[in-house]
């Protein structure tokens, strides 16, 4: 007998959204999100959204967006710590 997928996901923790700034040339949404990680850092996603629930979209950029470099992150976000940005390993 195939094995199915559960029917209800497992809970995760919530992410704390430090900031967002959204760009729409013509009909995408463009999200950029800043997310604190769990050692008193940050780190920041681009990705694109639908636009219609602006939690939703910051999450879901957070979660299946590109990681940007600490350079491009402080450039949409250069009022957030530069120092605390969590370099990638």
């Amino acid at each position: 007998m195939p094995k199915t997928a559960p029917t209800q996901q497992a809970p995760t923790p919530e992410l704390k959204i430090l900031a967002s700034r959204w760009l729409t040339p013509r009909s995408d949404t463009i999200g950029i999100v800043a997310v604190e990680t769990f050692r008193d850092e940050w780190k920041a996603y681009i990705g694109t959204a639908a636009g219609h629930d602006v939690k939703f979209d910051e999450r879901f950029v957070a979660k299946w967006g590109a990681a940007l470099s600490a350079e491009e992150a402080h450039g949409f976000f250069p009022h957030l710590d530069s120092t605390k940005y969590k370099k990638d390993e």
